[in-house]
C-alpha cells in the first residue's frame, strides 16, 4: 500500500491548505490508515508513569510575527509504568479560555474509560462533571423531538445504595432507592 500526503487547494478555501492521508489497497480489509506517535527513550527503557506519549496541537499566529499560540491540544499520557503486558494511558483534551494565554485541561478519558470534565475522573463513576462558577448549570439535557424521551436511569442494585442521590452543601436532599 501507498501513503499519499496531498496539499489540495480548492474553490473558496484556496487560502487553507489541507493534508489528506489516503490508504489505498487492493485487498479487502477492515484496517485503515494509522498515525502513530512512538515514544522511545534512548536507553530503550519502558515508558514511565505520567510520561507524555504524544500531543496534537491546534495552533495559529497571534499577529504578523513568528509567534504561534496553542488554542487547543489533545495529549496522550501514561498512567503507570508500562510492562511487557500492560500499557495504561489516558487521553486529555485542552482548550484556551478567551481571557487567558495558556491552555487548560478540560476533559480526561482515563485508562478505565472513566471521564472527567473540568476535573479528575473519579475511580468509582464513569462520568464526573464539575463546575466552579456563580451562575449556570452543570448539565442541561434538551430533547426537542415530540416523540423522544428525557433522561433514563436504570440500575440492578439489590443493596441499600440509592439509584439517584441529590446533595447540596454535603446534605442529602433527595434519594431514589
Amino acid at each position: 500500500s501507498d501513503l499519499h500526503i496531498i496539499n489540495t487547494v480548492t474553490g473558496s478555501d484556496n487560502h487553507l491548505p489541507k493534508i489528506i492521508l489516503e490508504h489505498q489497497s487492493n485487498v479487502d480489509t477492515e484496517e485503515g490508515p494509522t498515525i502513530a506517535f512512538r515514544t522511545k527513550d534512548t536507553d530503550n527503557a519502558h515508558i514511565r508513569d505520567n510520561q507524555i506519549l504524544g500531543d496534537i496541537h491546534f495552533t495559529g499566529r497571534e499577529d504578523n510575527s513568528d509567534t504561534w499560540n496553542v488554542g487547543a491540544s489533545i495529549r496522550g499520557r501514561s498512567t503507570a509504568v508500562w510492562t511487557d503486558s500492560t500499557s495504561p494511558a489516558e487521553l486529555a483534551f485542552y482548550t484556551t479560555p478567551a481571557d487567558d494565554d495558556g491552555i487548560v485541561q478540560r476533559m480526561t478519558i482515563m485508562e478505565s474509560g472513566n471521564v472527567g470534565i473540568n476535573n479528575t475522573p473519579p475511580a468509582n463513576a464513569k462520568l464526573k462533571v464539575a463546575m466552579d462558577q456563580d451562575d449556570g448549570w452543570v448539565a442541561i439535557f434538551d430533547q426537542d423531538h415530540a416523540t423522544g424521551y428525557g433522561v433514563y436511569i436504570s440500575g440492578d442494585m439489590t443493596g441499600t445504595d440509592p439509584l439517584l442521590k441529590v446533595e447540596s452543601v454535603s446534605t442529602e436532599r433527595f434519594r431514589v432507592q
